[in-house]
């Protein structure tokens, strides 16, 4: 561990994280899976990464030329840390970490937490949305959660169908599952700190993009608000 007890060691370091979230709007549940390129920069004989509220399922470490075995999970939870013990030392290189994980879409507006609105007829709509300021990616997905780990992320969201997601970036597909549900991906986000991640599900729709100097611009309001919007755009 670094010599800060608060603080990540530096032994490994985060390039890209693929991400993909399943939230469940009727249990306030959510599946993840997140696929990151790491640099291990120094022989390291576990991983320490930063994790709240997160179960962890399946997990796997390989290379271009190795496979390394996860011998134990431990979880920390007063530092908010996972520490992923390795069956046999990972040398410097690159490395792909892919972890299954479960979690919990909260009501204490940190992390993935649920929040409503209701429409012009009364009724009520559940949303989930986030808040990864400073530290609390942690419960979304598992991370070096620290503002100098700046890494490029692409976000995969399944939703129910007729619900919207949105993410940091540009939608570059939807795709209806068997299973009923929307898939939603994004374009990857520029290199940056992991407390910039937003996302968001709900009964939504959005204005056509307006271009300001070079970006398109949109604003996002609950199904029925388009309206209003002018004044923001």
């Amino acid at each position: 561990m670094s010599e800060n007890p608060y603080r990540l060691p530096r032994q490994v370091i985060p390039s890209h994280y693929a991400v993909r979230l399943e939230p469940d709007l009727e249990t306030f549940t959510f599946k993840g899976k997140v696929s990151i390129t790491v640099g291990v920069v120094e022989t390291v004989e576990a991983i320490v990464m930063n994790c709240a509220e997160l179960s962890f399922g399946s997990v796997t470490l390989t290379s271009d030329t190795d496979s390394i075995t996860i011998e134990e999970i431990t979880y920390d939870e007063d530092f908010e840390f996972v520490t992923l013990k390795l069956n046999s030392p990972a040398t410097p290189g690159t490395y792909q970490l892919d972890i299954e994980y479960t979690g919990i879409v909260n009501d204490q507006l940190r992390g993935l937490y649920r929040s409503s609105f209701k429409d012009a007829d009364g009724t009520e709509h559940v949303i989930a949305t986030s808040q990864c300021q400073a530290t609390d990616a942690r419960r979304v997905f598992p991370a070096w959660d620290e503002p100098d780990f700046k890494a490029t992320f692409q976000t995969t969201m399944v939703v129910a169908d007729g619900l919207e997601a949105y993410s940091n970036t540009q939608e570059v597909s939807r795709t209806a599952l068997d299973d009923g549900r929307v898939e939603f991906v994004f374009a990857p986000t520029m290199k940056m700190s992991t407390y910039l991640l937003a996302f968001i599900v709900g009964a939504f729709e959005a204005t056509e993009p307006v271009v300001v100097r070079g970006t398109p611009i949109r604003i996002i309001v609950p199904k029925g608000k388009l309206h209003l919007t002018e004044v923001a755009l």
